[in-house]
């Protein structure tokens, strides 16, 4: 069978994201299930090697912000796989996701290469340069696949319905694996009961409210129920954009007992399972989310942005409350319904679990349909206009045209 390169980018894995790094790993799970013989090559932090559960063999890892590395991995694939999480917003700024994204589409589309991007997330735009971008380069893909409902009904005003479907983020196929890093985690659990916490900054770092009433919550769970909180990170990174920080703060208003956990990369599984030995999760995260929901775990969350409420209404469930609006009485009201009906809560999460693992199945179907259309001859598939044309990183890519690969 003819061996087929992929070049798989768009966000940075093993930067310290466990829930990007999960995204992956679903990809690369349904990837595996069609029957072609991919080669990936992997944008990562750094190029630091990840570790993926295929032959060491059957993939290699680049700079994923090295634009001279990443042009070089698209002339040589056959396609370029947006991979997944949410790559169309700008409430953290125009350049990380958008302009990035906007760059690579350029490239691929410069080289003549079909695009997909697989079950993205799509947050409302804010900014009028990141609308102008969704319109006139997002457009250049061949197929957007979308993670939710929202997501689509968002891309649809910008892109046409064609090209856009929708199925579940990939992750959702993942299942918890034990090893001894975790095994030794949820040892300390066992004697009495604790929940988890998972708190971040980002552009909220400067903010003190919420974080004090996520303290009063923790404090006033412990007092009433007799668990202990316990802080852990799903993004790793040391500064004060991320959870470390958040939750070392978070702990600083308390004034019951807690654990915070180090920031310590453990793999998606292993996140999973740690996860599973929490009464509830308090998680910030979509991804959290997603792992509590994996194990039945009951999870609340204080929303920060659109994927946040856009997850939980997949459960039929809503935020407690959100950074702008945090509300102390709403948080107290949902951890009292969810631990006085657990059997009746862990049913829902388990019919929407099996929807969920539904759709994110339908990603096969969709990248199966995108592998079987004939690629168009280049001149009249090539589409470059003007305003993506400034996109294209143009010293890198002349130096890949100039250069034998």
């Amino acid at each position: 069978m003819k061996k087929h390169i992929v070049f798989i980018g768009g966000n940075i894995y093993k930067a310290g994201n466990i829930g990007d790094d999960a995204i992956l790993l679903g990809i690369i799970k349904i990837l595996e299930k069609l029957n072609s013989n991919f080669f990936y090559i992997i944008g990562t932090w750094e190029g630091k090697k990840i570790k993926l559960p295929i032959n060491k063999k059957k993939y290699s890892c680049i700079d994923g912000c090295d634009f001279f590395e990443v042009a070089k991995a698209i002339k040589k694939s056959k396609y370029f796989i947006g991979g997944g999480g949410t790559l169309i917003g700008d409430e953290l700024g125009f350049g990380f996701p958008l302009s990035y994204i906007a760059k690579l589409i350029s490239i691929a589309k410069f080289f003549g290469k079909r695009v997909y991007f697989f079950a993205i997330g799509a947050n409302k735009l804010k900014s009028q340069k990141g609308k102008k971008t969704l319109k006139r380069v997002y457009f250049l893909s061949d197929k957007i696949v979308l993670r939710d409902k929202q997501s689509f009904n968002i891309c649809k005003e910008f892109i046409p319905k064609d090209k856009l479907a929708t199925t579940a983020d990939p992750a959702f196929l993942l299942e918890r694996k034990e090893t001894k890093r975790s095994f030794k985690i949820k040892k300390r659990f066992k004697k009495r009961r604790y929940f988890g916490v998972n708190t971040i900054n980002e552009s909220w770092y400067e903010r003190r409210d919420y974080k004090i009433i996520i303290a009063k919550f923790c404090d006033y769970v412990s007092k009433k129920y007799g668990y202990i909180p316990v802080f852990f990170c799903n993004e790793i990174r040391e500064g004060k954009f991320f959870d470390y920080r958040a939750n070392k703060e978070v702990i600083s208003y308390m004034g019951k007992e807690s654990i915070l956990l180090k920031p310590i990369y453990y793999s998606p599984e292993e996140m999973i399972d740690i996860i599973s030995s929490f009464e509830f999760v308090l998680g910030m995260r979509m991804h959290v989310l997603i792992f509590a929901s994996l194990t039945l775990t009951p999870f609340i969350t204080v929303s920060r942005v659109d994927k946040v409420d856009n997850f939980m209404r997949q459960f039929g469930l809503e935020a407690s409350c959100s950074i702008e609006k945090p509300i102390l009485k709403n948080l107290k009201k949902d951890i009292n319904d969810i631990l006085n009906h657990k059997e009746k809560y862990k049913f829902q999460i388990k019919k929407g679990l099996a929807e969920a693992k539904k759709q994110a199945e339908r990603n096969i179907f969709f990248f199966n349909l995108f592998l079987q259309k004939k690629k168009e001859r280049f001149f009249k598939n090539f589409r470059l206009n003007y305003f993506s044309f400034k996109f294209l990183p143009k010293k890198e890519v002349i130096r890949v045209l100039f250069s034998e690969i």
